[in-house]
């Protein structure tokens, strides 16, 4: 069976012939690459010399170096800054110490001890000026930066011509804060604030010889008026006194220093008593009466000079001490070794008043005497826990104090410039003794030999004392007057040496 044949559809050819109309969009030219205009070659950039790239690493690391360093000093500047300000110079919390008052004045910068660390109203750059002075002025004392006398009682003495940065250093940075508070007062600033810093930088300028004392005097007076507390006062009045007799102001001396003692025996609630109960106020006390002695002894007043010190040595003998320095504590140990080294004061005071009016010489060598040997137990008691050494041993350990004291931020101070006085004292008194001795008993004297080796050991450092040359004075001694101990015991010791080989 065929199958039908179907008619095939009939396929449209598609036109090829272009319309007119798009005839324009369909015609191109021949097809090419599309190519960006022509430029001119860049060179390319020569490779840097190797000096060239030497200096930038160096000048970069240089620069990195440098900020590095900056912000590290100043992290350590602050750093010790802070670190003074809650550590160094926070309040005293020994109660044993509060109570014998050895941090009331020494660690008074800014008007309340209680709180410690710099007033907050001061301001950024006068806190750290604050801070910046307490620290060269505890800085460690070198033998070149020593300024003082060779005797505290000795009011109108010059300082030691020496150079002392350090003072230089606290002077001027309180001197920079107190005229900053002066120009733009902080307006919360603490009442004794400015008062205390004037009380720091005229102790200062006391040390700067008799052309600042008195811009001292001025700034004692304004901080002298300021407190209240009439324990701060008497201090005052008794530096004032000090400072008006050096320039030998008779009158306003002695003026003050009435002051003083009236202050100080009426502190006790405003009642009145000989000997009062504040420790601080005794040492003022008895520090103010030692000054007045060697005023009117150096004025010629010799009766009145003896009646003061005969009548301060009996006060002095009727305060209870303790039984034994070993038995009290350090602060209370401290206070009456403080106390038995103005009466060895006084006791040259008074050796030299009676030799002044032609009285024994016994009388005055008994008075050396006790003055040498309380010197001696003031100076072993603060450097020497057994008491059982030799004489040699004793002089040789009399150099540092005990940890007890050297390890207290507020005793410190105190005692290290009480074992210096305590061993001028003593080298003054042996050496007097030795003039007295020799004397009476002519050149050839052992006693006096005795006494100017005594005098010598306790001026010098070590025991190396056979010549000039291996002896040396202790860095708080003046050079006058080893220069005087030495050149007695020498000239002593050659007359007999020669006495003996005859």
């Amino acid at each position: 069976m065929f199958r039908p044949v179907l008619a095939r559809p009939c396929i449209r050819r598609r036109c090829t012939i272009t319309p007119p109309r798009l005839a324009s969009r369909t015609q191109h030219t021949p097809t090419t690459r599309y190519a960006p205009p022509a430029t001119e070659a860049i060179p390319a950039r020569p490779p840097d010399s190797a000096f060239f790239v030497f200096l930038k690493q160096y000048l970069k690391y240089t620069l990195t170096g440098i900020v590095v360093c900056v912000a590290t000093a100043g992290t350590i500047w602050e750093g010790t800054h802070l670190l003074a300000e809650h550590v160094a110079m926070a309040p005293e919390i020994d109660s044993e110490i509060n109570k014998w008052e050895w941090d009331v004045l020494e660690n008074d910068w800014t008007g309340d001890p209680l709180v410690g660390g710099t007033d907050p109203s001061l301001g950024f750059w006068a806190r750290h000026f604050v801070r910046a002075a307490w620290m060269f002025h505890y800085e460690e004392r070198t033998p070149k930066n020593i300024v003082g006398t060779a005797d505290p009682s000795k009011t109108n003495q010059e300082p030691l011509h020496r150079s002392d940065e350090r003072l230089n250093k606290v002077e001027n940075n309180l001197r920079d804060t107190i005229q900053r508070i002066e120009a733009s007062p902080p307006s919360s600033i603490r009442p004794h604030t400015l008062p205390t810093l004037l009380l720091r930088h005229a102790e200062v300028l006391e040390h700067f010889g008799t052309q600042s004392l008195q811009t001292a005097i001025d700034e004692y007076e304004r901080a002298w008026s300021s407190f209240t507390d009439p324990v701060h006062k008497a201090y005052i009045a008794w530096k004032l006194g000090n400072a008006n007799s050096r320039l030998d102001r008779d009158f306003a001396a002695r003026e003050w220093w009435s002051r003083s003692v009236q202050l100080c025996q009426s502190s006790d609630l405003g009642h009145h008593s000989a000997i009062p109960k504040s420790p601080l106020a005794q040492r003022i006390l008895f520090s103010t009466l030692v000054s007045q002695s060697a005023h009117l002894a150096r004025s010629g007043k010799l009766q009145e000079a003896q009646g003061l010190e005969e009548s301060t040595l009996a006060l002095l003998r009727s305060i209870q001490s303790p039984a034994t320095i070993a038995s009290a504590t350090p602060p209370e140990s401290l206070h009456f070794l403080y106390l038995l080294q103005r009466s060895s004061l006084l006791s040259i005071h008074l050796a030299e008043v009676l030799h002044a009016q032609n009285r024994p010489t016994y009388t005055s060598v008994q008075w050396l005497t006790s003055a040498a040997e309380s010197s001696e137990r003031v100076a072993r008691a603060l450097t020497i826990p057994q008491l059982h050494l030799t004489d040699s041993d004793q002089l040789r350990n009399t150099e540092k104090l005990l940890p007890s004291y050297s390890s207290s931020k507020s005793m410190n101070v105190a005692a290290s410039e009480l074992l210096k006085d305590a061993r001028r004292t003593a080298a003054d008194a042996w050496n007097l003794m030795g003039i007295l001795h020799e004397t009476q008993e002519g050149t050839k004297s052992r006693s006096a030999l005795n006494c100017f080796e005594h005098a010598v050991r306790w001026a010098s450092t070590g025991n190396k004392n056979d010549n000039k040359a291996n002896a040396s004075p202790a860095d708080y001694i003046l050079e006058s007057d080893w220069n005087i101990y030495w050149d007695n015991y020498e000239r002593v010791k050659s007359t007999l040496e020669k006495s003996d080989q005859k």
